[in-house]
């Protein structure tokens, strides 16, 4: 009886002894198995599902034949969020053979903010800075980390227009004008700051200053300050180009004058809602 005790936990204290030949078993059978199909990709679904081809880059909308930007002119890329609008400010960034100042990459070193304008004098630098918004006295004495980063942005925007005194003094040596570059204007202001920064580049950009500007926004609210020679409108893939008309009204490429499609200004609200009589 002792033996058998012996044997019995001699066997129990071993269960794993044929482990290796059920795990032989199992490898032997898989190949057999039926094997699942690889499933797509959410790409290759969404392609199938709304009957599109999937590529890795947006289909480009067709390049407008546009002249070089005249002097006082303001060319104005607008659309909704995703609609092309970078893509197509790049594509002309590469093909204008203007000097370019890119507002947005216009560095800021870790100097008082009256500081960074060694290139013009102290009642200069305190007039663009009022200009765009940047009056009050403590700011002056701040480096630009410590602002907002709208204030930042007519920051850059002043250092900008700072450079038209020396454009007009290299303009005898140098006829070519300057070109200045921005994407999402003014899409880190309120409206009302909006309104008066567009307001102010359309004052600073004439004929006689030698400037022109390539903007892009999505917003619509600032084309009455702004006042656009040119508005190409990005719709995913198709552009629209409308032409300043007479006064404040744009007309489409190809229609009349007689028809104008884009007005800036809001309508009043009596011509919205006439008084009944």
């Amino acid at each position: 009886m002792c033996h058998k005790s012996i044997t019995n936990t001699s066997s129990a204290t071993k269960p794993f002894d044929h482990a290796p030949e059920i795990h032989k078993i199992h490898t032997l059978q898989s190949p057999s198995a039926p094997t699942c199909a690889t499933p797509q990709s959410h790409s290759a679904l969404v392609a199938k599902w709304f009957g599109i081809h999937s590529s890795p880059q947006f289909p480009a909308a067709p390049f407008p034949h546009l002249r070089t930007p005249a002097p006082g002119q303001i060319i104005l890329l607008t659309g909704p969020s995703g609609s092309g609008k970078s893509s197509l400010l790049r594509r002309f960034r590469r093909r204008c053979k203007l000097p370019l100042i890119n507002i947005p990459r216009i560095p800021l070193s870790q100097k008082p903010v009256i500081d960074l304008f060694p290139h013009t004098t102290i009642e200069s630098a305190l007039s663009h800075l009022s200009r765009v918004g940047l009056a009050e006295a403590h700011c002056y004495l701040l480096p630009p980390k410590h602002l907002s980063d709208g204030q930042r942005w007519r920051l850059r925007l002043a250092l900008a227009l700072s450079k038209t005194d020396l454009n007009r003094k290299l303009q005898i040596a140098n006829c070519k004008s300057l070109c200045l570059l921005s994407d999402e204007f003014t899409s880190l202001l309120d409206p009302i700051s909006a309104a008066v920064v567009a307001r102010v580049l359309r004052r600073a950009i004439t004929p006689d200053s030698n400037l022109c500007a390539l903007l892009a926004c999505s917003r619509t609210d600032i084309l009455r300050a702004l006042a656009p020679d040119l508005i190409i409108r990005c719709d995913f893939g198709k552009l629209e180009l409308w032409k300043k008309s007479k006064g404040e009204n744009y007309v489409l490429e190809g229609e009349t004058s007689q028809q104008p499609k884009l007005h800036p200004r809001p309508p009043h609200p009596q011509t919205r809602h006439p008084r009944r009589l």
